[in-house]
């Protein structure tokens, strides 16, 4: 018999044995019942000890996953963004909070590049329209002053019902490139001219050779007509 039922006949029988015959199937019934409810009990809390162990194996799991994304991303040397469709900053990795400073909630064109409205051409904008990927290269002042130039790709994000909600942009840092496609350009520019000069200079070397060939044969047939004159001197 439970424990809980005997406390209870013992209270209301004085011995929990000696019951009415009229009242046996009733407290076996209730017995039962006690019993069944303790199995039920016990496996609740079995079911609730494994779920939180399983809980907190998943969570473990997931922290170790994100701290191991937030140690790629903070090892990346390309600054990483995330702006609402609002275009309002909601995330920033370190590379671009130490170049702009920590600037969540505030406008991603006013931060970076020092705009009252949407940049022309801006990725986000485009892809948050259309839901795709899209790069542009940026022409940015820095806080500093100093002139660089970025290579934006941005990939909007979506949530659970398929809606884009933000926007995840990637920043590369392609000034150097930049700097040596304009020196490759100036470089043939100047082989160009030179090749140009070089050909005029060859082109005229041409006309004087002929010149002065022509002129070689006009002095020859100019000797010929003179010898016989000259030969008939007295």
């Amino acid at each position: 018999m439970h424990n809980l039922l005997k406390r209870q006949l013992k209270k209301y029988f004085g011995d929990p044995l000696q019951i009415p015959t009229k009242w046996q199937k009733f407290v076996d019934a209730v017995d039962d019942a006690y019993m069944q409810s303790d199995v039920d009990r016990g496996m609740l809390e079995r079911s609730l000890d494994l779920s939180s162990q399983e809980l907190l194996h998943a969570n473990s799991e997931m922290m170790a996953d994100k701290n191991k994304l937030q140690s790629m991303i903070d090892a990346m040397e390309y600054g990483l963004t995330i702006q609402d469709s609002d275009y309002n900053i909601i995330y920033q990795n370190e590379v671009l909070k130490n170049i702009f400073g920590a600037r969540l909630g505030e406008k991603c064109y006013i931060v970076y590049e020092g705009k009252d409205k949407v940049c022309d051409g801006c990725p986000v904008e485009i892809a948050i329209k259309d839901g795709k990927s899209h790069t542009s290269d940026r022409r940015v002042i820095m806080p500093s002053g100093e002139i660089t130039f970025w290579e934006n790709t941005a990939n909007p994000i979506i949530d659970a019902s398929g809606e884009i909600v933000s926007c995840l942009e990637i920043a590369r840092n392609i000034t150097s490139r930049k700097k040596m496609e304009v020196e490759i350009k100036n470089r043939i520019k100047e082989l160009e001219e030179f090749y140009d000069m070089a050909v005029g200079r060859e082109l005229r070397m041409i006309e004087l050779k002929n010149e002065i060939e022509k002129m070689e044969k006009e002095l020859e047939k100019y000797k010929k007509l003179t010898l016989p004159s000259i030969n008939n001197l007295p």
